[in-house]
Order: C-alpha cells, then structure tokens, then sequence
C-alpha cells in the first residue's frame, strides 16, 4: 500500500489555513516572532499534527519552526536526502530537513552509574 493511502483522516486544508491564521494573529498581538514546536509521540497527537496534520510516530522527535510571515520549516528525525516528510504530505512547510537526533536523557541526573545496566538510586 503507498504511503499516500494510507492517510485516513487528513485535516482538510482549509481547517490547517485557518489554525495558522488564527496561531499568527495571536503571534503578533503577543509580539511574537516564531513559535518552536516539537512532539514525537503519535498517541497524543500534539502540536505538530495540529499544525502540519503529520503525526510524531515511535519516539521519533519532529520539530517546526512556524514563522509569523512565511511559510514553516520542518526538522524530523531522519537518515540522508530526501528530508521526511514527503513534499506531498505536508502543507504550508517551505523547508524540510531530516537529520538523526532524539530527545537526551542525562544519565547522572537520574543516578544512573555508567555501565551499571541499572539505576541505583539519586547519587549524593
């Protein structure tokens, strides 16, 4: 099956047109120039499907830029050209670019011991 059909429920694109205009009145009434917006998870949707209408999927990290005027940039998590998402699949993004990154997990903070394999408590 093609990746194309297998979009269920796409958000129409006049919906998406009018969060965006929505989002930017906001923006400038607020004095705010861009809005950062990252999800990577597909069971709680998030602001990246609310703005771009593609799921985060499987911890995989994807990141907007969505500038007051013009159009967003996308930054997903991904291996060599082409960048993901498709061009087809998305709509109102003017750049895409995929390179390898997820969330970090800062193993100290946790009390994690290097090699340990295991947590051992808050380190004091």
């Amino acid at each position: 099956m093609r990746a194309k059909e297998r979009i269920r429920a796409a958000i129409p694109t006049r919906e998406l047109q009018r969060r965006w205009s929505a989002a930017r009145q906001a923006m400038k009434a607020a004095g705010i120039d861009a809005l950062v917006i990252q999800n990577d998870n597909q069971y709680l949707g998030g602001y990246v499907r609310y703005f771009i209408d593609i799921p985060a999927e499987q911890a995989y990290p994807i990141s907007l830029i969505f500038p007051v005027d013009d159009e967003m940039t996308v930054i997903s998590s991904g291996g060599p050209p082409p960048p993901s998402p498709p061009e087809w699949a998305v709509r109102g993004v003017k750049a895409r670019f995929s390179r390898p990154h997820f969330r970090s997990l800062l193993h100290q903070s946790l009390g994690c011991r290097r090699g340990s394999g295991s947590h051992q408590g808050p380190q004091r």
